[in-house]
């Protein structure tokens, strides 16, 4: 994964990374504020998405910044007409608090 900004807009504070997660703590320069960005890719098994939205959430809990950005692959529908090839629906637990 790779996130990049404009760093005469933007000062990296902290950053870490986890299995499918990279998290980016920035200062905005112009609106003086902190920002988080979380860059997903997420896994195809089911059962390891929900844990990484499990650790999404804490992150939001952590940094509880009024500017949050969530990107990336989720490897997640949110409805069915998005699914092509297979006829079993996954349960898309949780995904519906971040869309």
């Amino acid at each position: 994964m790779i996130t990049i900004w404009n760093t005469d807009k933007f000062q990296r504070v902290s950053s870490w990374d986890n299995k499918g997660i990279l998290v980016v703590n920035k200062f905005w320069i112009e609106d003086d504020k902190e920002c988080t960005i979380i860059n997903v890719y997420a896994p195809n098994i089911a059962c390891q998405r929900w844990e990484l939205w499990d650790m999404i959430q804490s992150v939001l809990e952590q940094y509880n910044n009024d500017c949050v950005g969530i990107i990336g692959d989720f490897n997640s529908i949110r409805e069915d007409s998005e699914r092509i090839g297979r006829a079993i629906r996954e349960d898309a637990r949780d995904i519906r608090k971040f869309n």
